[in-house]
């Protein structure tokens, strides 16, 4: 063989031998692309379940912050490639985009430590849910920077994270609007919460300007009766109990508590819970309606006794009428019989202030001008007075026209004049002002408008025990034998019976000041009929009279005179025996004379069913104190008059005489 031929088969053994191992080496390229390639997708399949299974997003994106790989978006609804080439932004909820780009500056800007935060990623349906999202930088294998951007679903968590939040906002707007003082203290009694109501009960602008925030140091707990409830609760014992402090305006309160412990799993006390309710105002209120009771109280009280002693002061002062006609001018005993008149009308002057007090006297109410009132009175109480001390009269300007008895009126002015100035001393001032439309609220009859009279001084004024019993009847502050003590409770009473109301401020010091509130625009019962006549009548007659008086003894001497006068008297004991007696008459009696307080029927009961029968039957009343406010009694029938007790012999024949001359003047 040629060393050609050798030399070309060699060739040809060396290029096939190259040719097989090339086939053979790209077989094996081919096979290791095809398992890197199954190797990379099982791994990238391994990588999305691992993320879908906690619900996580990896995205990578570039410089632009356009997706260029993603893995387990299907938990979202994305489907494979569905995203690619999207802006990260538009992925993320429009009020989270701002915070998600400075995320990805900072990202880029931090090397590989990656930052997180809690945003609302786009789901295909259009909703969002939570994620928390961090994200790492990285350089891709072109050297372009890239990042990652992991999200986490939280939706559960943020979901139960907000309805905490709202559960704790309710409730603390709840706490935080609570009409209670709410307190949360610790072991060390140092306060954990308080609210705003807490903080307007002790006087503080807001929670944050409490003065203390240990309540050891507040000046809520000071009492030994705190101290001890204290004590109780760290045992585990719940306590009620009422405090008494100074707010940090130096305002006294008294509050209701309630002091519960706080406890742990163990049932260890770990603080407490202290609810608070400024009581002040309703303990005032439970104050006033005491005191309303007991003037209330001894507005009855004070007026059985005087209607009792009207009876007996009628039948003296009757009795000494008698003796002063029978006996000679000169003599001892037309002399005792005048001493005995005196004291007896002195006596009636004190039954009639414990009948204005108690709202029972006799009113004959008109319509009067309260500002021209007070202007008349002005130059009576400056006299009285004196130079030394200033009075000034403010009026209204407005209508102050009012429904009230001129004569009791005049008496409550002068009556509060004078107490004002036994408490006033040389350079103090009087003031007398009335206001038109007062806004009184506390009785029905006043809410629509009142009129307001303000008696004002600037005297010594009275300390709260003064002020609590001024209005009492028989109480005063003057030295044995200077006034009686029936002044103020005169007015109160005047005032109550008219359906007004008194209030009464003072201050040591400070003066004091009378507010006498008073109905307008409303006219009360029609004041009894009037005499047409001033002139005296005669005493006497011969008319059949029906007598009901329950008290005998005044019964039998009001007999006596009647009948000195020459009428005919038909005697009952109470209203019901006189409805009785009457209807047994052949013939209707010429005139009822009748008490108007009384057992069974009353005498004005007794008057509309007398009426109801013969309707132009005169009736004539006489009785200590009459007011159908104050008694569960009808009002009295039209045209009637009242005779006041205690009355004279000569008063009682003389109202006997001019009634039944009336009745036959209008006959």
């Amino acid at each position: 063989m040629s060393s050609l031929t050798l030399l070309i088969t060699i060739s040809v053994v060396i290029l096939t031998a190259v040719c097989i191992a090339f086939g053979v080496a790209l077989r094996y390229a081919r096979h290791a692309h095809r398992l890197a390639e199954r190797e990379s997708l099982a791994s990238e399949q391994r990588l999305s379940a691992l993320l879908a299974h906690d619900k996580q997003i990896l995205v990578e994106i570039d410089e632009a912050g356009l997706v260029l790989g993603r893995f387990g978006t299907r938990s979202a609804g994305w489907e494979e490639g569905q995203i690619d080439g999207a802006n990260i932004l538009e992925l993320v909820h429009p009020d989270d985009r701002c915070k998600v780009k400075k995320s990805i500056a900072a990202g880029r800007q931090g090397g590989s430590r990656p930052t997180a935060l809690e945003t609302r990623g786009l789901q295909s349906d259009g909703t969002y849910r939570w994620y928390e999202t961090s994200t790492s930088n990285f350089l891709g294998d072109s050297g372009d920077q890239r990042l990652y951007v992991v999200s986490r679903d939280i939706e559960d968590r943020k979901r139960s994270e907000l309805a905490l939040q709202e559960s704790e906002r309710r409730y603390r707007l709840m706490v935080d609007q609570s009409p209670l003082g709410v307190l949360l203290v610790d072991q060390n009694m140092d306060i954990a919460f308080a609210n705003s109501a807490y903080a307007d009960l002790v006087g503080a602008p807001s929670v944050e300007d409490l003065n203390a925030r240990n309540v050891w140091s507040s000046s809520v707990l000071t009492s030994e009766q705190s101290l001890d409830a204290i004590s109780r609760v760290a045992s585990g014992e719940s306590v009620r109990t009422d405090f008494f402090f100074t707010s940090q305006y130096e305002k006294p309160v008294e509050a209701s508590a309630y002091i519960s412990p706080l406890q742990d799993e163990h049932g260890a006390v770990i603080g407490g819970q202290i609810l608070l309710q400024d009581v002040s105002q309703s303990r005032r209120l439970e104050e006033q309606l005491r005191h309303a009771q007991k003037m209330r109280a001894v507005g009855q009280l004070a007026g059985g006794i005087a209607h009792d002693f009207n009876n007996y002061l009628t039948v003296i002062l009757a009795s000494a009428d008698s003796i002063l006609e029978r006996s000679e001018p000169d003599k001892e005993l037309h002399q005792a019989g005048r001493e005995i008149v005196d004291v007896a009308e002195r006596c009636a002057v004190l039954t009639e202030s414990l009948l204005a007090f108690s709202r029972r006297r006799v009113a004959r109410p008109e319509e009067i001008d309260l500002d021209q009132t007070v202007e008349g009175l002005e130059p009576m109480i400056r006299r009285l007075l004196g130079e030394s001390i200033k009075v000034e009269h403010v009026k209204s300007g407005e209508n102050t026209t009012i429904w009230f008895d001129p004569a009791l009126m005049e008496q409550v002015i002068l009556n509060l004049a004078m107490n004002a100035a036994d408490a006033m001393t040389q350079g103090d001032r009087l003031t007398l002002e009335v206001r038109g439309g007062a806004n009184f609220t506390r009785r029905d009859a006043l809410a629509s408008g009142a009129l307001e009279l303000i008696v004002r001084d600037t005297g010594c004024g009275m300390d709260p025990e003064t002020l609590d019993r001024a209005c009492e009847p028989f109480f005063t502050t003057k030295s044995e034998g200077h006034g009686t003590g029936l002044g103020l409770s005169t007015v109160y009473g005047i005032v109550e019976q008219a359906g007004g109301a008194v209030e009464l401020r003072s201050e040591v010091g400070q003066g004091t000041s009378f507010h006498i509130f008073l109905p307008k625009g409303k006219e009360g019962p029609a004041p009894a009929s009037k005499p047409t006549s001033d002139k005296s009548p005669a005493e006497t007659g011969h008319e059949r009279i029906l007598l009901v008086e329950d008290e005998s003894t005044l019964r039998n001497l009001t007999h006596r005179i009647l009948v000195r006068a020459g009428y005919s008297v038909i005697e009952a004991s109470d209203g019901q025996h006189a409805l009785d007696v009457y209807r047994g008459l052949e013939s209707p009696p010429d005139l009822v004379l009748s008490d108007i307080v009384m057992p069974r029927l009353s005498g004005a009961d007794l008057a509309h069913a007398l009426r109801a029968e013969k309707p132009d039957l005169p009736i004539l009343f006489m009785s200590g104190y009459y007011s159908s406010h104050s008694m569960k009694v009808k009002a009295l029938p039209p045209n009637v008059e009242v005779l006041a007790k205690p009355f004279s012999v000569r008063k009682l024949r003389d109202s006997v005489r001019k009634t039944l001359d009336a009745s036959v003047a209008t006959a």
